[in-house]
């Protein structure tokens, strides 16, 4: 599964750098592709079919970093999106086969780092955890709020009280929530504790059930709505966590 790891990190990576400056988009794209071209080497991943990989993981970098500042504007180009990523997140499992393990220098340093969280966890895992944790920053966001609009759950417009923000800001922290959440069930699942993913489901909708409660007393047609997008969008961040999970396993 390096190969797959290898798109995550890079797309992951690619994310969070245009997150902090979104006019420089394209020049965190280039920096991330450069740093998955360096992993590549260091992973000893030096066969032809690593090789086609990493071209491929390349492209599909370009192209979601293309797609995804117009992405939100409609379902369809929502659905395209999020097919651009998955199409070769799938062909990167399904000839998974081909792929070299993960040696070189990069499993020669992991062996040699005295870290208690990792354990005995062979280099590929160790990848794959690096992965996931940079995919489930920015880029998790991003997905999650495709696949609200793909679905055509829209944000909840309720009429702004005095002093407050916008009206679509009635559930707020989801860009942070999200991701905390995400990291939380992932670091459950490294431990052997998914189960425990549970108590932050159960947080969550604790924390958002005076917000929900809120918007049905400002706006009770708008009250399906605002549920909608809560249900969907909770449920699409739980599970790229718990899919994150099996790819630890």
């Amino acid at each position: 599964m390096s190969w797959l790891a290898l798109l995550l990190f890079s797309v992951g990576l690619g994310d969070l750098l245009a997150s902090t400056r979104p006019r420089l988009r394209l020049l965190g794209t280039a920096a991330a592709v450069i740093a998955t071209t360096a992993a590549w080497g260091l992973a000893g991943l030096d066969t032809l079919p690593d090789a086609v990989a990493l071209g491929v993981i390349a492209v599909a970098t370009c192209l979601w970093t293309l797609s995804t500042p117009t992405a939100e504007r409609s379902p369809l180009r929502a659905r395209r999106t999020l097919a651009a990523l998955a199409i070769p997140a799938g062909l990167a499992v399904a000839f998974s086969g081909f792929a070299s393990p993960v040696g070189g220098p990069m499993a020669s340093w992991i062996a040699w780092l005295a870290v208690p969280a990792l354990g005995d966890r062979p280099a590929g895992q160790v990848l794959m955890l690096a992965a996931v944790v940079l995919a489930n920053l920015a880029t998790g966001n991003r997905i999650v709020r495709l696949a609200l609009v793909a679905v055509g759950a829209r944000p909840p417009r309720l009429t702004a009280e005095p002093g407050q923000g916008p009206a679509s800001e009635a559930l707020r922290g989801g860009r942070l929530l999200g991701p905390m959440e995400r990291l939380l069930v992932i670091g459950f699942g490294a431990t052997g504790h998914v189960e425990a993913a549970a108590v932050v489901v159960a947080a969550k909708g604790l924390l958002r059930f005076p917000e929900l409660q809120a918007a049905a007393r400002q706006e009770p047609r708008a009250v399906d709505e605002v549920t909608e997008y809560f249900l969907v969008g909770t449920f699409s961040s739980l599970l790229l966590a718990l899919g994150s999970v099996v790819l630890l396993a």
